[in-house]
């Protein structure tokens, strides 16, 4: 029995080859595409950190800016909240608190945005904090994409 991943690999080899034979010269794309996607399938389940708390504790949640460079931006969201609206939104050296999500209201703060550190400080943690959060920071011309899973329970 293959493994879910196993059976994306195989399928995305076999459609690499499909396209091969129908168009050889598009063959060094198709690979190019086929070896992203396998780094990403390969990179992306070991780059979570599971973190846990109970109610009413503070957490921080890791995240670094590219080689610890000047922060210009960062923004935090959790992936699973329909509003789209972020937890903490870094810019213009300050937190916006017009998008930040009413939820995370007085209870986020980044831990230290000058030295590249934006770890997101969440304080008084609460079971509807559980989810899956993103930390995509901005350095000087890259970025880096850091996600962590908090788990809160009463």
């Amino acid at each position: 029995m293959l493994l879910p991943f196993s059976e994306h690999l195989l399928s995305s080899f076999f459609l690499l080859l499909a396209a091969a034979a129908v168009c050889p010269s598009h063959l060094a794309v198709n690979a190019s595409f086929f070896l992203t996607s396998l780094l990403c399938d390969v990179s992306s389940p070991a780059d979570q950190i599971n973190i846990r708390a109970e109610s009413g504790e503070t957490v921080i949640l890791p995240c670094r800016a590219p080689e610890n460079q000047t922060v210009t931006s960062a923004e935090w969201r959790r992936t699973d909240l329909e509003s789209g609206q972020p937890v903490h939104l870094y810019r213009k050296e300050k937190l916006d608190e017009e998008t930040q999500s009413p939820s995370f209201r007085n209870r986020t703060d980044l831990q230290d945005v000058e030295n590249g550190d934006v770890s997101l400080v969440l304080q008084k943690v609460t079971t509807a904090d559980t989810g899956t959060y993103e930390c995509p920071s901005r350095g000087c011309g890259s970025l880096r994409r850091d996600v962590c899973r908090l788990i809160s329970w009463s």
